[in-house]
């Protein structure tokens, strides 16, 4: 029997190893062991969630856009940046709402 605490009562249950429950004592029955440890005193609740940003405004999107622009890393030909590398193209990165300039313009 081996002592588990919150980690491996995740392990077990993603692993779908059947649970014993008796009070507050929690045993994984495993194939070849057994694993038993103790119950969290109160319900574990997960993250709360994180809002998304909202999206920018069209006034915003052409201030980013145009800063872009006049930057001596902006690729014309290929509307893209070329501080960064990641070939997303200003015009679409400028509008998401989680689309930032990599050298910090806005």
């Amino acid at each position: 029997m081996i002592a588990i605490g919150l980690p491996a009562l995740r392990l077990a249950r993603s692993q779908g190893w059947p649970l014993l429950w008796s009070g507050r004592q929690i045993d994984a029955d495993e194939a070849d062991r057994l694993l038993s440890g103790e119950a969290p005193a109160a319900p574990v609740e997960p993250p709360a969630p994180t809002a998304m940003p909202l999206p920018p405004t069209a006034d915003q999107i052409a201030a980013r856009v145009a800063a872009c622009r006049s930057c001596g890393h902006y690729r014309a030909g290929a509307d893209t940046c070329g501080l960064c590398g990641c070939g997303a193209v200003v015009s679409q990165r400028a509008g998401s709402p989680l689309g930032a300039c990599p050298g910090g313009r806005w």
